[in-house]
């Protein structure tokens, strides 16, 4: 269980590093090769990777784990939809971005459930 819980952490931390890391690979290898449009994407895309990032660790520490997972899970399909979208030009990866999101809302409806009865 201790070794589970370690990965979990240092997934979560891996995870919020790669938001900063494409992040800063966007805004300046990307940049100068990318349209308007694809900016905005990758934008977009990464605004809500950091944001989930950080709220994942704020649920992990507070032990919500059915949160954690699906905040991860959204987080995961939805930036990586986008990221993949705006570097390949595929707009049928657009198609399963609302996915994603759906999944980051309910996470939210879990994190408030998992609050109630903590």
């Amino acid at each position: 269980m201790l070794k589970t819980k370690v990965i979990y952490k240092q997934l979560l931390f891996f995870w919020a590093s790669c938001s900063i890391i494409l992040g800063a690979f966007g805004a300046h290898a990307l940049k100068p090769q990318f349209s308007e449009y694809q900016i905005k994407i990758w934008e977009t895309a990464n605004l809500y990777h950091l944001f989930a990032a950080v709220m994942l660790l704020l649920f992990y520490f507070k032990g919500f784990k059915k949160t954690v997972l699906c905040l991860f899970a959204g987080s995961l399909i939805f930036s990586v939809s986008l990221y993949a979208l705006a570097y390949f030009n595929l707009k049928i990866l657009g198609a399963i971005t609302p996915l994603g999101g759906c999944l980051l809302a309910i996470s939210f409806f879990f994190a408030y459930k998992e609050s109630s009865t903590s």
